[in-house]
């Protein structure tokens, strides 16, 4: 169990990494099937540290294709980090996780890997370059992205699936750690 000093001191880093917190839905093409409009994608990361580009976190979605009943994913990239008067940028990922799949009526353990890119827009008001950073801040982005997955499948070559997801995100960063 997490003490209260331990847990201020993950609250702290991650707001001097910038943590950035995504929930949305996800549309699946798998292999050979129709478009499956999914269900629910969430997603969390931070920057290593904020003002540099990589990203480490992790995924849940619940696509319920044929072959996926739900995801759980970890995911390493980069992005371009959402500061000062930007107003888009673009990001990109390999993910690799765990599934829980169809094995005719029963569900079984399965494997999932592999990549997306996308781009965010941001949602609110930019700051302008003379504006002083505050000291929490929490940034609104709409995120637009693309994956290419291959799902490993009990008894079955892996099956290849394209999927989109539109999500918004919420950006934490904080000035008050240096």
């Amino acid at each position: 169990m997490l003490l209260p000093r331990q847990l201020a001191t993950l609250l702290a880093l991650a707001l001097q990494m910038g943590c950035a917190v995504s929930a949305g839905g996800v549309v699946a093409v798998p292999s050979g099937g129709p478009v499956v409009l999914g269900g629910p994608s969430v997603e969390a990361f931070l920057h290593l540290p904020s003002r540099f580009r990589m990203i480490v976190g992790s995924e849940w979605t619940r696509a319920a294709t044929p072959e996926s009943l739900w995801r759980a994913v970890f995911l390493a990239g980069y992005s371009s980090p959402a500061e000062g008067t930007r107003r888009f940028g673009w990001e990109t990922s390999a993910r690799l996780g765990y599934q829980r799949s169809w094995e005719g009526s029963r569900t079984a353990a399965a494997g999932v890997g592999g990549a997306r890119a996308g781009a965010w827009f941001r949602l609110g008001e930019r700051t302008e370059p003379w504006q002083g950073d505050p000291l929490v801040q929490s940034m609104p982005l709409l995120v637009l992205d693309v994956g290419l997955s291959g799902l490993t499948v009990p008894g079955r070559p892996v099956q290849p699936e394209f999927n989109a997801r539109l999500m918004l995100r919420f950006r934490l960063t904080s000035t008050l750690v240096p």
